[in-house]
Order: C-alpha cells, then sequence, then structure tokens
C-alpha cells in the first residue's frame, strides 16, 4: 500500500533517566511529539495512508474519527 511521507522521521527515542533510576529498570520513550506537524504520533502515521489512498482513488473528501480526547482531522481538497 502506498503511502505519503508527511511526518518527520524518524523520531528519537529517549531514555528517561530519573525513572529507569526510581525503578531500577532502562525505561524508554518514543517521542512521536517530534513528527512536526500539528498532527502527531500515530495520527500521522495514520493519515500517510488514507490521504495517499483517497488521493489514488480521486476522492476530495477525508473525514477521520478518533475517541474522546483526540483532534480527528478534516481534510477538504
Amino acid at each position: 500500500m502506498r503511502k505519503l511521507n508527511i511526518a518527520n522521521l524518524d523520531t528519537p527515542i529517549k531514555k528517561l533517566e530519573k525513572l529507569s533510576n526510581e525503578l531500577g529498570k532502562n525505561i524508554y520513550i518514543k517521542r512521536d511529539d517530534f513528527t512536526g506537524v500539528e498532527v502527531s504520533g500515530n495520527k500521522i502515521r495514520k493519515l500517510e495512508y488514507l490521504i495517499a489512498y483517497a488521493l489514488d482513488n480521486k476522492y476530495d473528501t477525508i473525514i477521520t474519527t478518533g475517541v474522546l480526547k483526540t483532534q480527528p482531522s478534516v481534510y477538504k481538497k
């Protein structure tokens, strides 16, 4: 399946030093908030595929939904 390259990837993986020390385990976080656009993380990753599919099929509107407290997107050409 084709996708558009919208997000700034690869995003960094950062060790959480303080939490790692407190728990005695190495704890890391994937910083998808660094994708570089207003819609970040898994939302932008999903849109890379959905927008490519819509463009390939000549759709003029894309509506996505998400759970409460997320920012669903509406794109109109």
